[in-house]
C-alpha cells in the first residue's frame, strides 16, 4: 500500500515538473520586446570632395525585436543627425580656379543632414547576454541645410551667378535616400537596459551628380554607440 502511494506521488510530480517544463519551453519560443534607445551617431561621407573626419552628432528612436533561443530579429525607426565639411571651398564646385571678389567665399561647405532610418537586423546570441547583430538599413535624409552658407551665396537657388552658371538647391546635393550594411552588437546589461555599438558602410552612391567636378562615389559611413531602454 505505501509503495503504491510512493509511486502514486512520484508519478505526480514527474507529471507535474513535465507539464512545467513544457509550459517553460512554450513561454521561452518567443521574447517580444519594445524600448526606446538614445546615443551618438559617429558619420562622415566618403568620398574625394569631402573631408575625411567623423563627425559626432545625436541618434534615437524605437526598437522592437523577437527572440527565439539564440536567434533574433530587430527592427528599428531610428532619427539621426550628421555633419559633413567640404575639403574644397565652395568655388571648387563651380569650375573656376580663382577667387572672384563678390562671388566667392573661403569657406569650405559646411552642411547639417537629418535622416529617418530603418534597420531590419538579425541577432545571433554569441554569448550569455551578447547578441551579434548584421542586416541592412535604409535612410532617408529629411533635410539638408547649408551652414555658412558658401554654397547659398556660389549657387544660389534662383537666378544666375556672376560666372552665368544657373544656381542650385542645397537639398538636391546628396540622394534623398540609400542603404547601408550593419554589423555590431547588442549587450544586455540589465532586464531593461541594453548596450548597442554598431558600424555602418554605405552601399549606395549618394553623389546626385549636380556638379561636374563633383564626378567621385561618396558614400555614408557610420558608427553608433546606443543605450536602449525595454518598455515591455
Amino acid at each position: 500500500m505505501k509503495k503504491s502511494v510512493l509511486i502514486f506521488i512520484l508519478s505526480i510530480l514527474v507529471f507535474s515538473i513535465n507539464s512545467k517544463a513544457q509550459i517553460l519551453e512554450v513561454n521561452e519560443k518567443f521574447h517580444k520586446n519594445l524600448g526606446v534607445k538614445l546615443g551618438v551617431n559617429m558619420q562622415m561621407l566618403d568620398g574625394v570632395e569631402w573631408r575625411p573626419a567623423y563627425n559626432t552628432s545625436i541618434a534615437g528612436g524605437v526598437y522592437y525585436e523577437l527572440r527565439r533561443y539564440q536567434f533574433g530579429f530587430r527592427c528599428e525607426a531610428l532619427f539621426s543627425q550628421a555633419n559633413y565639411t567640404t575639403a574644397h571651398t565652395a568655388g571648387y564646385f563651380d569650375g573656376h580656379k580663382y577667387y572672384l571678389p563678390g562671388y566667392d567665399t573661403t569657406n569650405h561647405g559646411d552642411f547639417n543632414a537629418s535622416f529617418f532610418s530603418i534597420p531590419v537586423l538579425f541577432e545571433y546570441k554569441i554569448y550569455k547576454k551578447i547578441f551579434l547583430v548584421t542586416g541592412l538599413q535604409y535612410s532617408y535624409m529629411l533635410s539638408f541645410k547649408d551652414n555658412n552658407g558658401g554654397y547659398s551665396t556660389d549657387f544660389p537657388k534662383n537666378g544666375k551667378n556672376v560666372m552665368g552658371g544657373t544656381g542650385i538647391n542645397v537639398d538636391n546635393i546628396m540622394k534623398k535616400g540609400g542603404f547601408s550594411m550593419v554589423l555590431g552588437a547588442e549587450v544586455q546589461l540589465q532586464n531593461k537596459l541594453s548596450l548597442g555599438i554598431r558600424i555602418l558602410r554605405g552601399l549606395t552612391d549618394e553623389n546626385a551628380g549636380i556638379f561636374y567636378r563633383a564626378h567621385d562615389v561618396w558614400k555614408i559611413n557610420s558608427g553608433q554607440i546606443t543605450l536602449g531602454f525595454k518598455i515591455k
